[in-house]
């Protein structure tokens, strides 16, 4: 995940953002420790939150108020979460 907000090349490193430890814990527990998800939240946080630090606070709106565009049936993550059961 820090990976993720380090890289400017395929991540989102340009943006100069970090995740405390309680927000990181929060993000893999509600992703249900699934890469895609976790990733996607992340990305959200990033680019939709002007904040330097993503807390967890920022964590939980997103998985409260934007999780719609977390899940796309047509995509990926449609395969992602039936393959998971």
């Amino acid at each position: 995940m820090t990976h993720a907000l380090t890289d400017r090349e395929r991540g989102d490193g340009k943006y100069k953002k970090a995740i405390n430890a309680d927000a990181c814990e929060l993000l893999i527990r509600l992703s249900g420790e699934m890469h895609a998800i976790m990733l996607n939240a992340l990305e959200t946080a990033v680019t939709t939150y002007k904040q330097k630090a993503i807390t967890p606070e920022i964590i939980k709106e997103i998985f409260q108020t934007r999780s719609a565009g977390l899940y796309d049936k047509k995509a990926d993550e449609h395969y992602n979460i039936i393959s998971r059961y």
